[in-house]
């Protein structure tokens, strides 16, 4: 595991960095620009590797969160699964 503190317009890891899960809790909506995020996520993570993506639902609307999720599909992620709704909206993503 390695933790990486970035500025808040990239991730800003090397190219070469590949994961195989990646985690984004509670910080999608925090981001100036979700689609270069989650275009930039896709790119670090190994082929077969896994994304999961949760977000509050006392902060993000269905609405929005729906949005989303088009962009997620429109970058070539696959949905694997949508987790318990229970503490955020969330899914399970791979490439």
């Amino acid at each position: 595991m390695e933790f990486h503190n970035c500025p808040q317009e990239r991730i800003g890891l090397n190219n070469d960095v590949k994961a195989d899960f990646i985690l984004a809790f509670y910080m999608l909506h925090e981001t100036p620009d979700h689609i270069k995020f989650l275009s930039e996520v896709k790119t670090l993570l190994k082929k077969g590797g896994n994304f999961l993506l949760v977000e509050p639902l006392f902060h993000v609307s269905k609405k929005y969160f729906h949005r989303v999720t088009q962009d997620i599909k429109n970058i070539g992620f696959t949905i694997l699964a949508t987790p318990s709704k229970k503490g955020g909206r969330s899914l399970l993503l791979s490439v």
